[in-house]
């Protein structure tokens, strides 16, 4: 279909983030043993020249390194949002739904009262803006601590992963 293939704009955006990731990872030796491809191999896959571009196996393990090393995972973030979608981390599971839930619930109260306030006057700044997205963040982290909670244990951790069917 002519309309599924990706814009320059969305192909370069792939390129630029796998080229933040390795550099995010320490440079490019270090993505080279994460990624097991050459420096050549890999800068095909940052230059928006070549038409390479990065296997999803290959942008899961850089993605995974650099989020054990602190930093976002900013291919599968881009793909994500590329489709209109966000990543976001996936808590393991706390003990307390009552808790995640409260947190929840007050995050959710900062957030529309940092909104309606912004709002009184009519026009969102950028600067309000901002000022909502922390409390929508950890809006978000709460409600996925508590859909964690309610999960039990990662599924990954199940033999047969993705053929698991819960009660």
């Amino acid at each position: 279909m002519p309309g599924d293939s990706l814009a320059d704009w969305e192909k370069s955006g792939l390129k630029v983030v796998v080229r933040q990731t390795i550099d995010n990872l320490g440079g490019w030796d270090v993505a080279e043993g994460v990624a097991g491809h050459g420096r050549g191999h890999l800068h095909g896959f940052t230059n928006v020249h070549a038409s390479a571009f990065l296997r999803i196996d290959d942008a899961v393990r850089l993605d995974r390194a650099a989020v054990q090393v602190g930093h976002r995972p900013l291919i599968v973030g881009l793909m994500a949002r590329q489709v209109g979608y966000v990543a976001v981390p996936v808590p393991t599971g706390g003990e307390c739904l009552s808790r995640a839930m409260a947190e929840t619930v007050r995050a959710c109260a900062e957030a529309a009262a940092l909104q309606l306030e912004a709002a009184a006057d009519g026009a969102l700044t950028d600067a309000e803006r901002a000022g909502i997205g922390g409390p929508l963040d950890a809006l978000i982290a709460a409600a996925m601590e508590a859909r964690a909670v309610l999960a039990g244990p990662k599924l990954a951790s199940f033999p047969g992963f993705g053929k698991v069917a819960r009660p």
